[in-house]
């Protein structure tokens, strides 16, 4: 095992609420190094904390939001893409923070999925976070993504594709 030599504030997860219910996220931290790292951690923390079975992402991520701006004296901040999906009916629920909205490829083809963009997660005390919907086609493949621009050329983090079957 080799030890890292930088640490940043951009993550991604997946994981069962229950049977029946995915949630994904995706997040880019502001800064970088290891205040960027904490304020990641602290954030992946309260967004799994808080999410259950009966839990929207809009609610999710405005009690997140107001957790996190209890105590950011730093002044940090989080964007934010977040969906449940109910496996079953395939209905996915999303909201967005100011992140990247995600791609969704039908039949072969790229399209950018609509979302509301709310305000950056830690910043705007009591932030309202829209949320949209869409019913997913077997054979969809959701891709959730993030680039950075302050590398010479911009680059991309991908997660692993939510495919459909």
């Amino acid at each position: 095992m080799n030890p890292a030599k930088e640490v940043g504030g951009d993550f991604y997860d997946f994981f069962l609420i229950d049977e029946n219910t995915l949630a994904v996220v995706i997040a880019d931290v502001s800064g970088k190094g290891i205040p960027a790292a904490l304020f990641m951690a602290n954030s992946k923390t309260l967004i799994k904390s808080n999410t259950h079975k009966n839990a929207s992402p809009k609610e999710i991520l405005k009690t997140v939001n107001d957790l996190l701006c209890e105590s950011n004296d730093e002044g940090m901040f989080v964007t934010v893409f977040m969906g449940i999906l109910d496996i079953p009916s395939r209905r996915f629920a999303y909201a967005n923070a100011a992140h990247c909205p995600p791609l969704i490829n039908r039949d072969g083809s790229f399209e950018v999925l609509t979302t509301t963009p709310g305000a950056i997660l830690g910043f705007l005390d009591d932030a309202d976070f829209p949320q949209n919907e869409i019913i997913l086609q077997e054979g969809d493949t959701l891709c959730l993504w993030e680039f950075w621009t302050y590398h010479p050329a911009v680059l991309l983090m991908l997660m692993p594709p939510i495919v459909l079957h």
